[in-house]
């Protein structure tokens, strides 16, 4: 009896001395993080929610500011916001299981795939070079999003002409790319875009805050966005914020027409993480950058971060529409995550060694300690 309490005694003992330093670098960094948001938000007028997640363990989830402006709604931890182009990261893995199905070749072009798309140019466009925005398809005027049309009446009338340049050559970020992708899952899967997402990946993650969203349509915690004329001015007065005006978000389509939140795309990542989406050699695929066009690869950049110690693998994907702005960030040989979503123009998501930005401290932060 005696030989088993000090079994007991001794196990007391190692649980102490292993987990508790854990435990205390744990809560250190959580305050770290949210005196960090305290500072942005007061120098810098961040609104947003952030999550912080290190060897697949979430150290800190939380917000900062208000969901809406005239109601005096506080953000918290289930608010949901529109993630713009971080719905690019979904559509690549769509695009991606079915390569892993069979149903389509990264090699194959857009007029095989979509003879609906008029362009007879679309015959020397390939899968792969819409997935890295290197088609020479243009970038669609702001107009664009003014009224509501099909997909496909969107791509023909804003990718029509002339490509910008013989594909695979340059770098030309536009939603044309990703509208097509889009199209293209459709028509393998012969159902909508919005139901292959929940399908094969809404469900699977459980991800329960995440959507589609539509002209109009209203959602319990769906923060709302806001923008100043000068997001460099950091202290706006209140009448300098404009709500962001209604738009035909429909018409982004798979290139940009999500909300999600914080909790969602932590789950989303560890998916990915975890192969339960794809495998392992079709992320190592998605993830393969082209130095010579600024580390784009599939969907996202991946490249090696030059500011942090042991220069970690970055697989970065950014969104912004108007007050929407967010960042989602995933170092795969650590499995870290970091997301930071907000609803004002005051964030900016395409930072790179900024030492000011939040984006670049929290990094830093995530590498701090072992």
């Amino acid at each position: 009896m005696k030989t088993f309490k000090n079994t007991l005694l001794w196990l007391f003992f190692v649980f102490i001395a292993c987990f508790l330093p854990t435990l205390s670098f744990s809560q250190n960094i959580a305050l770290e993080v949210e005196t960090l948001l305290a500072k942005h938000n007061k120098d810098y007028q961040f609104e947003g929610a952030v999550l912080v997640a290190k060897n697949g363990n979430i150290l800190y989830r939380g917000s900062v500011g208000e969901s809406s402006r005239k109601t005096k709604i506080p953000l918290n931890i289930y608010s949901k916001f529109r993630i713009a182009s971080i719905t690019k990261a979904f559509t690549v893995v769509l695009v991606l299981q079915l390569y892993e199905q069979g149903k389509l070749k990264l090699d194959q072009t857009l007029s095989e795939l979509l003879p609906e798309f008029k362009n007879r140019k679309a015959k020397k466009v390939t899968i792969h070079h819409l997935l890295t925005h290197t088609s020479g398809l243009p970038k669609e005027p702001d107009e664009a999003y003014i009224t509501v049309m099909k997909p496909i009446d969107f791509l023909n009338k804003h990718g029509k002409g002339k490509l910008k340049f013989k594909p695979g050559k340059k770098f030309n970020y536009n939603n044309l790319d990703y509208v097509a992708l889009g199209l293209i899952i459709e028509k393998i899967t012969g159902k909508p875009w919005e139901e292959v997402l929940k399908e094969k990946i809404i469900k699977p993650a459980r991800l329960r805050g995440t959507g589609v969203m539509k002209r109009g349509m209203k959602l319990s915690f769906m923060s709302i966005g806001y923008s100043t004329k000068d997001p460099k001015n950091t202290q706006p007065k209140a009448s300098d914020w404009v709500e962001d005006p209604q738009y035909a978000i429909d018409n982004f389509y798979a290139a940009a027409e999500m909300y999600s939140t914080t909790r969602d795309l932590f789950n989303f990542s560890q998916a990915l993480y975890r192969n339960k989406l794809l495998k392992k050699e079709t992320k190592a695929l998605m993830y393969k950058s082209n130095p010579k066009i600024g580390y784009v690869a599939y969907g996202s950049w991946v490249f090696k971060s030059p500011f942090i110690k042991g220069k970690p693998t970055i697989v970065e994907r950014r969104g912004s529409i108007q007050g929407f702005n967010g960042v989602f960030v995933r170092c795969p040989e650590q499995n870290h995550t970091l997301v930071i979503l907000s609803n004002n123009n005051h964030f900016n998501p395409d930072s790179f060694g900024d030492k000011k930005n939040l984006k670049e401290q929290l990094l830093q932060l995530m590498y701090k300690g072992k």
